[in-house]
């Protein structure tokens, strides 16, 4: 069966006819016009004659907002986007008509299509705002191709007026497949009320919700115990586990004693990063929900770091005298950066009782932290390590209460407060790779050695 489509030899206005009434046949096939859903409008696909002086279809409807608007499409595809919709729609009236060549166009062909909510009104739905460590946390699940923005606020004093105001915090776009956002306002408080705002590609807010949570507070945890096979323990270089742990942050221990061949840190043996590397395990002694885990840098490491014996340049340290005082200056060759971690998997285990058998427990994924391994080269002052140097100061410069008193740099791997249940006991870091920031010589390179480092270790749970 086919369609007859009475064409006009004059350009037609949307809803009405030509004066001219010479008409022009033209058949379509059943399935010439077929309209599917889609999010925020719908999908128009069409078969038209083969017939050179057709050109194009039009398209005119009212979108959401009572606008007229005309979408278009040439002979050159087969399909035209519907789009101006928010919320889930049916039957919406619109008008087709073919194009000429000359200019003219065919008398309006009615049809009506259906819409799906448009990618804003689906994530302004199935956002979840949830209590979260000395904040709230933001989840949501999102398509694949995904167009929109929101923008995140809470009720808080204003800085000018000093009145309890709606506070932005930030806008960000919708991000393809869904995300995780966890926030800790500035102004402190057990209670937060948090208002989300959904914004179309045209500008429009579609929708908004608001949520009251707990600001759960948190404290430093401490640390029972690590435990790491494949660390480099040496008393005659001040090294080990035992200085993640020692409340020492930022490199002040070293202004001490300003001895180059001292180091009051932790540093992996080769292959401490990647596969087969051991995982690191700590125990914080009990049971509790875990907020974060904190890893600290250095903030000056010297150049006298890769150091051989009396003082001998290290650059390349297969080249180096092995001497019993160089084990960390051979490790490190110079290039600090190049041991930091930049991929790190989190596990825990709620095993309340001591226990070593870590290869038997139960793990579950707390968190991750990933960032690409070349992201220093290209933008060191976003980088966590950003601030640190590998030069110090001039002899008597400084003293370790000046080092003590500056702020740390560190690396914060946050994890959500939901679905901890009464919490984890140890935690299980997995460290997959290292940063590529220095230049280094090719056989003391630490793509060969997966040398792994740093100064401090700090876990933080509910108080």
């Amino acid at each position: 069966m086919k369609k007859t489509i009475f064409l006009l030899l004059a350009v037609l206005s949307i809803f009405s006819c030509s004066d001219d009434k010479e008409l022009i046949h033209v058949n379509l096939a059943d399935n010439a016009l077929v309209v599917k859903p889609a999010a925020g409008g719908a999908m128009l696909y069409f078969a038209l004659p083969k017939d050179p002086d057709i050109t194009g279809i039009h398209v005119r409807y009212n979108d959401c907002y009572g606008n007229q608007i005309l979408r278009t499409a040439s002979t050159q595809t087969d399909s035209l986007t519907l789009t101006g919709f928010n919320e889930a729609t049916e039957n919406v009236p619109a008008e087709v008509t073919i194009q000429f060549r000359n200019g003219s166009e065919s008398a309006g062909i009615p049809i009506t299509f259906s819409t799906l909510d448009s990618d804003p009104v689906y994530f302004i739905k199935s956002v979840k705002v949830e209590s979260g460590w000395d904040g709230f946390s933001i989840n949501y699940d999102a398509p694949e191709n995904v167009k929109g923005l929101f923008h995140i606020y809470y009720l808080g004093t204003n800085a000018y007026t000093q009145k309890e105001d709606t506070v932005l915090m930030e806008t960000r776009g919708i991000v393809a497949g869904g995300d995780t956002i966890i926030y800790q306002p500035k102004q402190e408080k057990a209670k937060l009320d948090i208002i989300i705002k959904a914004e179309d590609y045209r500008g429009n807010i579609v929708g908004q919700r608001q949520w009251q949570v707990e600001a759960m507070q948190t404290g430093k945890h401490n640390i029972k115990k690590i435990y790491y096979s494949n660390s480099l323990e040496d008393d005659n270089e001040k090294v080990g586990l035992e200085y993640l742990t020692d409340g020492d942050t930022n490199g002040w221990r070293w202004f001490e004693s300003q001895d180059d061949h001292k180091f009051y840190t932790f540093i992996s043996k080769k292959s401490g990063v990647g596969e087969g590397s051991a995982p690191m395990y700590v125990d914080i002694g009990e049971v509790t929900p875990t907020a974060s885990v904190r890893l600290y840098a250095y903030l000056y490491t010297g150049s006298g770091w890769g150091v051989c014996g009396e003082g001998s340049p290290c650059f390349g340290s297969t080249y180096c005298n092995f001497v019993e005082t160089n084990f960390v200056g051979q490790l490190l060759n110079r290039c600090y950066y190049n041991r930091l971690p930049c991929d790190i998997d989190v596990y825990a285990s709620n095993e309340p009782g001591d226990t070593q058998d870590f290869d038997n427990m139960k793990w579950v994924k707390l968190g991750k932290y990933k960032e690409s391994n070349t992201v220093a080269e290209d933008n060191l002052s976003g980088c966590w390590f950003f601030g640190c140097t590998d030069t110090r100061w001039y002899e008597g410069d400084a003293t370790a209460e000046d080092v003590k008193a500056l702020d740390p740099k560190y690396l914060e791997i946050k994890f959500m407060a939901s679905g901890q249940g009464e919490g984890y006991r140890y935690l299980k870091l997995v460290f997959n790779d290292t940063y590529r920031l220095s230049s280094e010589y090719a056989n003391g390179t630490n793509t060969l050695m997966k040398v792994l480092t740093f100064n401090e270790l700090e876990v933080y749970t509910k108080k």
